[in-house]
Order: C-alpha cells, then sequence, then structure tokens
C-alpha cells in the first residue's frame, strides 16, 4: 500500500476491492477529503493522453471526491480504462449528515457521463456510483503553462477549461499577490469553475464578481467558446490575442480587478473560422512577447506553444499562466 505525501489530501492508493480487472485501472484512491480530488486529477492527467476524455474524466471524479469526502464516513474512486469508454466507480459508506450521502446532486457528472448509473445497500448504508465516459475524437486542442513564483510553493495564477460538447469554457485568473493568501483565493476561483455550467456567460461573471468580493480579485479572462463565435469578458492585465488565419489580433480589456474595483463589464464576441488559434496569458509573462513576432505560435502545437512562451518568457519573480486553445479544423 503507497501513501501520498500530499501537502493539501490524504490521499492514499490501494489494492483494488472487487474483482475488477487489474491492467484495466488507472487509478484506485481511498478518499479522506474533498481536496483528495487534487490527488486523483493528477493520477488521470499522468495517465490519460486523450485532452477530451481527459477534461470529462477530471470533472466527474472531482464531483464524486468532493461528495465522498463532505458526507460519506469511509469511501473510494476507482478508474477503469476500457475498450472505447473510461468507467469510473465510486463507493462510500456510512453518513456524515442524514439527508446528504454519495449520490447527491451530481449534476456535472450527469452531464459529462454517457450512463450513470446509482447502486444503494442500506444494510451496510454503502452507496455505489458507476459512471462511464465514451472516448471521442477531440474537438478542440489545448496546451497550459502554470507555474507559481520563484520562491513560492503555490500561487494565485489560474487555468481551467472544460469541454461541454462540441464548446469549450475557459478561465484564466491571476489573483492579486503571492504565494499561500494567493493561492487561498485561486482556490475559491477553482471550485467556481467546477460548478458553472451556465450557458448565460454575464450571469456566471456576476456570480464570481460577488464570491471574489472581500478578497484580493484577479484579473480574467472568462470565455464560451462554440465552433463559429467565441464570447467572453477580458478585465484588468490579463492578455489575450486570436489567430483566425490572417495575423494575431490583440483583444481589448476592461481595466480594473474583479471583486475589487471594475468598470461596468463588457461581454465581448469574436467569429471564429477554422483552426482559429487563441493564446491568453497573465503578466507574468513579459510584456516583450507577442505572437506577431514568433512564427512558432502558430507553428507548433498548442501544448508545445504554451510550453515555450511560459519557459522562456515568464519573470521568475512573479505567478504566470499561459493558455493556449486551437480550434476544430472544419465547421
Amino acid at each position: 500500500m503507497l501513501r501520498l505525501n500530499q501537502k493539501r489530501g490524504k490521499g492514499q492508493l490501494f489494492e483494488l476491492r472487487n474483482d475488477r480487472d487489474v491492467s484495466e485501472c488507472i487509478l484506485s484512491l481511498k478518499v479522506f477529503s474533498p481536496l483528495d480530488g487534487l490527488i486523483a486529477e493528477h493520477y488521470l492527467r499522468k495517465h490519460l493522453k486523450d485532452s477530451r476524455v481527459l477534461s470529462r474524466a477530471v470533472a466527474v471524479v472531482r464531483e464524486l471526491v468532493t461528495n465522498i469526502g463532505k458526507y460519506a464516513e469511509q469511501g473510494s474512486i476507482e478508474v477503469f480504462q476500457k475498450p472505447g469508454f473510461l468507467e469510473v466507480v465510486a463507493w462510500s459508506q456510512g453518513r456524515k449528515e442524514a439527508q446528504a450521502g454519495l449520490g447527491l446532486g451530481l449534476e456535472i457528472v450527469r452531464k459529462n457521463a454517457r450512463e450513470v448509473t446509482f447502486e444503494e445497500r442500506k444494510e451496510t448504508q454503502s452507496f455505489t456510483v458507476t459512471a462511464r465516459i465514451p472516448f471521442s475524437p477531440p474537438v478542440w486542442s489545448i496546451g497550459t503553462f502554470v507555474r507559481p513564483h520563484v520562491r513560492e510553493d503555490v500561487g494565485g495564477d489560474v487555468c481551467l477549461w472544460r469541454e461541454e460538447g462540441e464548446r469549450l469554457r475557459v478561465l484564466v485568473a491571476d489573483v492579486l499577490g503571492h504565494g499561500e493568501r494567493a493561492f487561498e483565493v485561486a482556490q475559491k476561483i477553482r471550485s467556481f469553475f467546477g460548478e458553472d455550467t451556465s450557458e448565460d456567460l454575464l450571469a456566471s461573471y456576476e456570480r464570481l464578481r460577488e464570491l471574489l468580493q472581500m478578497t484580493r480579485g484577479c484579473a480574467l479572462f472568462l470565455g464560451l467558446l462554440e465552433r463559429k463565435y467565441m464570447r467572453y469578458f477580458l478585465v484588468g492585465n490579463v492578455r489575450a490575442w486570436l489567430n483566425r488565419g490572417d495575423g494575431f489580433k490583440f483583444l481589448p480589456a476592461r481595466p480594473g480587478v474583479v471583486g475589487r474595483l471594475e468598470l461596468p463589464p463588457k461581454l465581448w464576441e469574436e467569429s471564429l473560422l477554422p483552426g482559429s488559434r487563441l493564446i491568453v496569458c497573465t503578466d507574468g509573462v513579459e510584456r516583450r512577447f507577442h505572437p506577431h513576432f514568433f512564427p512558432w505560435t502558430i507553428g507548433l502545437s498548442p501544448e508545445r506553444v504554451a510550453r515555450k512562451i511560459g519557459e522562456h518568457f515568464s519573470r521568475r519573480e512573479d505567478d504566470v499562466c499561459v493558455l493556449v486553445v486551437e480550434g476544430p479544423g472544419d465547421v
């Protein structure tokens, strides 16, 4: 049995508790806390290379781990890679609250899985949720780079994305300051993003703004990308560029700090063409970087572009975050 020495979780890898094929298992984790979702996400990212199924698997597993950690006395999560789909099995026993349990809510699980089944055994107070997530060709190609201040273990820059069918939801945030206090605000933003499924981007922005009141606040890019267009909010010193095949366009931003000091929000909209590419970065990337001057920002994959920007243009004395998105090749 291997115990993970994680600063923010007590997750524990363990032997399979059932007769499933061990060769198919890519994750088997005992859950002690909602924060163990971070451990599960780490192992999923290590084993899954298909970005589309990865985003859905992370969303499903994080919600199930959160429910186990909040409501159950004990539980576990297992992920199996089957031909054509992933199978996620969550198990819990006992309840911390009379009306709560593993099966409470689960809107994100239902949204991201093709088939969800529930099994409850009242005599043992145990509950099992099984979710199947199909593999499918990725619609969006995505690259990210995130790194904290050189003297800090954690930071306040956040880079999040989630595919929702053929739509992509993205969030890049730069919380004011560095270190633990900035990280605490960043965690609030991560929780918000995990729960936000609204198609009304203005409503999403307003909920986030209210959440960040009485905090340090953040600079922000919040967007919904469809095949033919994208809608977004851009506030503060986060920079963004869009290329539709005719060079990079610098996207305008509203000045301010979300949750602290800002002008009335403006919802922007841009049309997208096949293969359009979006680059978003926080101010940890030096001002001398501009994609116009570097042809590799188009020639390389989004993953390599994000890494190259982060490694060659970031300031070590600041948190840094880079997101690169390439849209589908046909509309």
